[in-house]
């Protein structure tokens, strides 16, 4: 056949294969009987539009039926060559099990497209259709492997693509002289087929295509590398030293994908390397250490490595908590390198195990800051109380960052025994530092506490003002009312709201005129405030504002308003309902939306005559809230217009 036909033989062929992928038929009756005869008139006519017309793309219906298989696999010993091409072509891309035998015969066809095709179409045949497991039929690899020395690029390159599928360990041996094929196709195809078969006998192979130029990450070298285990680390190992800078940092990122001990113990002696030891790093760390390395190689690195390697270690065990792990971390505490202590202390934490308490406690008083600084939070994170006195001294420690992270393990610890120390660290001249001591002082739940933190109300910094008002409301001790009430006429707005909703914790009586005064203020979330922490305190003269909160579109959903409104009950709901006969249409359903998001029992009776409103939308919004409020007698004695069927579908319909 001249070359011109052959393509376009292929051409048919790689259309019929884009026809067949949206096509997936789920039952019924095969077309007519002529459907195989047109199908291969228009294959004989090398018109693509054609066949698509001939089959209108039902494919798989045609396949079921077995008079139908029969006669395209007959069609296969046609004497046009185009029909042989494009039939099996459809074969292979309708994984027809059958067809495995009749085309093997093709294999030595005289013209190379069809060998071509039928080679691929094996291939196809090789893979389990729709997630289905099916073993390949182990005839083609013979026939395959002999393809592979076809004079026609072609045909080999669709030869190792059948053998990708494979994965049979017999065709190794022949794959392997295929790497240096000047024709792209081939050599890729046969990096990723030797890569999907796995075999040992491989790896020199796959190592070379990095030095062929191929993309790992495109043929799967890579990933074929690291799946080998020891045989692959072997043969990266020995291509580093003659690599070229760039190749050699891909060849230790691979390194950096295999499980194998033997790769973590490489990784890690090359951390002091000047020239590769930032490549052997970031390949430890790879996608989060994927995959899962084993612990030994790190904790002998700890034990007897070099410097970094120790550093790298004492950083990486904190994830192998079900390994013995921790004696190796609590005798790296006391360490020559300052980074391997603080690592190490760090790991100890995340680790959480009881015996680092004392270990730690020791390093809080080492001379590296980050030592200190690390001991601390581990501390913190073990959440052990045999810490607190240790923290409570590192509070006055003359690093800013250690007084930081011993104000923040103090308050995880919550004991009360820091309340001095902590009291004392609310005159630390680093913001943050009087920020973490004054949560710590709160959660220790000591009534010491509260003269202190009143004492932060008058902080030069705002969030710390803020955040006094906020822990004063926290612990509800009367003491703080004088004080809050006086932060009600500060400048500062968010003091004014945190002193509001802190009263209306509180809920002493005292504060209720005070906080109606400020319902007239022109700043929205100040009067909204003041209206949660009024109904709070049982009082409704915040019941507007919080309406019109409730109405208002903000970023959050109002819940503050939901919840409010829910605890007032219907004194102040009855507001809301008597809203259900105003004209707009959109108010209504705003209403009725929102009686649903507070889904209060007493509302049942405001919300069912809204199941007869006019527009189809508040019915609706009515069906979803009595939904909410959970009133099932009402909406099982109701009985609504529709029938038996439901509101959205009834709304569908058409009124009668």
């Amino acid at each position: 056949m001249p070359k011109r036909v052959a393509t376009q033989s292929i051409t048919v062929a790689s259309a019929l294969a884009v026809l067949l992928l949206p096509h997936v038929s789920t039952g019924g009756e095969a077309r007519a009987p002529d459907a195989v005869d047109a199908f291969i008139q228009a294959l004989k006519a090398n018109d693509p539009h054609a066949v698509q017309r001939a089959m209108h793309g039902d494919y798989h219906r045609l396949a079921r039926v077995e008079a139908n298989v029969a006669r395209l696999l007959a069609a296969l010993r046609d004497a046009d060559p185009r029909v042989r091409c494009g039939v099996a072509s459809l074969i292979g891309s309708l994984r027809l099990r059958q067809g495995v035998q009749p085309l093997l015969p093709l294999l030595k066809d005289a013209e190379a497209s069809v060998r071509q095709s039928a080679a691929y179409a094996l291939g196809q045949l090789a893979c389990a259709p729709y997630g289905r497991a099916e073993s390949p039929d182990p005839a083609a690899v013979p026939a395959l492997v002999a393809l592979l020395k076809d004079p026609a690029a072609e045909v080999r390159g669709a030869a190792v693509r059948g053998l990708i599928g494979l994965k049979d360990p017999l065709a190794t041996e022949h794959i392997i002289p295929l790497i240096k094929e000047k024709k792209t196709d081939v050599s890729w195809g046969a990096v990723r087929a030797l890569g999907n078969i796995g075999d040992p006998r491989a790896a020199g192979a796959l190592v070379e295509s990095f030095f062929l130029g191929m993309c790992d990450h495109c043929t799967g070298a890579g990933g074929a590398l690291a799946g080998l285990g020891g045989w692959g680390v072997e043969a990266l190992l020995a291509a580093v030293p003659r690599a070229e800078p760039d190749l050699r940092a891909r060849l230790i990122d691979t390194l950096g994908m295999s499980s194998h001990p033997r790769a973590a113990e490489v990784l890690l002696a090359m951390l002091d390397d000047p020239e590769i030891g930032r490549t052997a790093d970031a390949a430890l760390v790879r996608n989060g250490g994927w995959p899962p390395r084993p612990h030994e190689p790190f904790v002998d690195a700890l034990l007897t490595g070099q410097v970094k390697a120790r550093r790298r270690a004492a950083w990486w065990l904190w994830g192998y908590k079900d390994q013995p792990v921790v004696d190796p971390l609590l005798a790296a505490v006391s360490d020559v390198d300052a980074e391997v202590r603080a690592c190490a202390a760090m790991s100890l934490g995340k680790l959480r195990d009881p015996r680092a308490v004392m270990p730690l406690l020791i390093a809080l008083r080492d001379g590296e800051r980050n030592v200190r600084q690390y001991a601390a939070e581990a501390l913190g994170k073990l959440g052990d109380r045999r810490g607190v006195e240790g923290l409570a001294t590192a509070l006055r420690d003359a690093e800013v960052w250690v007084r930081r992270a011993a104000a923040e393990a103090l308050g995880k610890l919550a004991d009360a025994r820091a309340a001095d120390a902590l009291a004392a660290a609310l005159n630390d001249g680093d913001a943050a530092v009087r920020d973490n001591a004054l949560v710590a002082l709160a959660k220790a739940g000591d009534r010491r506490a509260v003269v202190p933190i009143v004492g932060i109300l008058q902080d030069k910094a705002s969030k710390l003002r803020s955040r006094a008002a906020e822990l004063l409301g926290e612990l509800k001790d009367r003491r703080a009312v004088p004080p809050l009430l006086a932060a009600l006429g500060e400048e500062d707005a968010p003091l004014r709201c945190a002193a509001a909703e802190a009263l209306g914790l509180i809920a002493d009586p005292r504060a209720i005129e005070p906080l109606a005064a400020l319902l007239r203020e022109q700043r929205y979330d100040i009067p909204c405030t003041v209206a949660v922490a009024l109904s709070r305190m049982g009082d409704q003269r915040g019941i507007p504002v919080l309406i019109t909160e409730l109405e208002a579109k903000r970023e959050g959903g109002n819940w503050h308003a939901v919840l409010a409104l829910r605890k007032l009950g219907w004194p102040a709901l009855q507001h809301l309902v008597a809203r259900l006969k105003d004209p707009d249409e959109r108010t209504r359903y705003s209403v009725v939306h929102n009686l649903g998001r507070i889904a209060h029992p007493s509302t049942v009776e405001g919300v069912v005559p809204a199941l007869k409103d006019p527009s189809p939308t508040v019915r609706h919004a009515a069906v979803q809230a009595l939904a909410e409020i959970g009133d099932q007698g009402k909406r099982t004695t109701w009985q609504p217009r529709w029938g038996t069927l439901c509101p959205t579908c009834a709304m569908r319909q058409p009124r009668h």
